[in-house]
């Protein structure tokens, strides 16, 4: 009996959920495994749905995390200068110097890591062959989705001068009631032909609208049918008309002369 009892409950267990499926069953993971490369060579994230590919993952520009790392540069480059110098004089308060510059290189490095390249690193974009999924946060990370159903119009700009000679801008995406903006975005018009490029093919893949049904009258038909045509507006008086055109061949000018007793 203790047998088959044991059968009966390995049979009714729970199965396993595969570890892929943890990653699409949206909880929140979005902390510092945000992302997971699988075994098929593709990227993954919470939330994913089963038909859902991931296109593209966006940070932003190099740039921004170099100069978030200039205390850290000239830490370095301080450190340089010293060895030069204890080289051509020596002293012994080169190797004091060393020390302080040392732990000033440390302290900088792990303020680096946790104020900038933690931050930098989740804030992501992930462009999928349905939205836009933006997060950040290190503590609290936060996730906004953006359908790219919903999208009218994408724009770029490169907004400032070291943005046009680094490629790195903006991408404006109006929205239906509203926008979204994605910030200091690397080579903006590529992303922007990118986004275009996947709402065509969404757009595409709908099917096409069909007619409505028609009553089946002629008469009634023949309404409706004059109802949907779009009526051009009537065409405005001329103003004008009754004025000579005093210069036909010459620069065209105006008609009147408000000043003049005549017009």
């Amino acid at each position: 009996m203790s047998s088959k009892a044991n059968g009966q409950r390995k049979n009714t267990s729970t199965p396993e959920t595969p570890y892929d499926e943890l990653w699409r069953s949206g909880r929140s993971r979005f902390g510092v495994q945000h992302l997971r490369l699988g075994r098929d060579k593709k990227w993954h994230f919470a939330g994913q749905q089963q038909d859902e590919t991931v296109v593209k993952i966006v940070r932003e520009h190099w740039w921004f995390l170099v100069t978030s790392a200039l205390p850290l540069i000239g830490a370095l480059v301080l450190l340089l200068l010293i060895v030069w110098g204890s080289g051509k004089l020596p002293n012994p308060i080169w190797s004091f110097l060393e020390i302080i510059v040392v732990v000033a290189i440390f302290g900088a490095l792990v303020w680096f890591i946790w104020k900038d390249f933690v931050k930098w690193y989740l804030n992501t974009y992930i462009v999928t062959s349905k939205r836009i999924v933006h997060s950040h946060g290190v503590l609290q990370p936060e996730r906004q989705s953006t359908p790219l159903d919903n999208v009218k119009q994408v724009g770029m700009d490169l907004d400032t001068a070291w943005g046009f000679l680094l490629r790195y801008g903006t991408v404006h995406i109006y929205l239906v009631g509203g926008d979204f903006i994605m910030e200091n975005i690397p080579d903006p018009r590529a992303m922007k032909d990118l986004i275009d490029g996947i709402i065509e093919k969404i757009r595409a893949s709908k099917p096409k609208e069909q007619k409505p049904p028609m009553p089946g009258i002629p008469q009634v038909e023949e309404v409706i049918v004059g109802l949907a045509k779009a009526k051009e507006p009537p065409p405005l008086e001329n103003a004008d008309e009754k004025y000579i055109l005093r210069r036909p061949e010459g620069r065209l000018g105006p008609r009147r002369y408000w000043c003049s007793p005549s017009a």
